[in-house]
């Protein structure tokens, strides 16, 4: 397994630079939680991952795009979880929400 606060520290000083627009940094989730880490922005998306679509906070990347990043690290593998998305505001009640356009999964042992 990837060493988590190494990988979690050097993501967060490589990537701080692409995001002029919002603050990039990956923190645990929920806030005491050592496994799992996400950027979290201020905006509202749907990540359809499998069958149970939660709402997550999105990091506005440049222009029209939008950034959702989470790691997971179980037992020994690092899961890795990347969505982009375009800016398609759809309201639902008194909630806006961002579509995902594309998302990666990737597994990194």
């Amino acid at each position: 397994m990837l060493n988590a606060i190494i990988l979690i520290k050097d993501i967060n000083n490589k990537c701080k630079n692409y995001f002029t627009n919002s603050h990039f940094e990956l923190k645990p989730f929920p806030k005491d939680n050592p496994f799992i880490y996400r950027i979290e922005g201020f905006n509202f998306a749907l990540n359809r991952n499998k069958n149970n679509p939660e709402k997550i906070k999105v990091l506005h990347w440049f222009d029209d795009f939008w950034l959702f990043l989470e790691l997971r690290f179980i037992d020994k593998s690092t899961f890795i979880s990347l969505s982009v998305l375009a800016l398609l505001l759809i309201n639902i009640g008194e909630n806006i929400f961002i579509c995902q356009i594309k998302a990666y999964s990737l597994i990194t042992c």
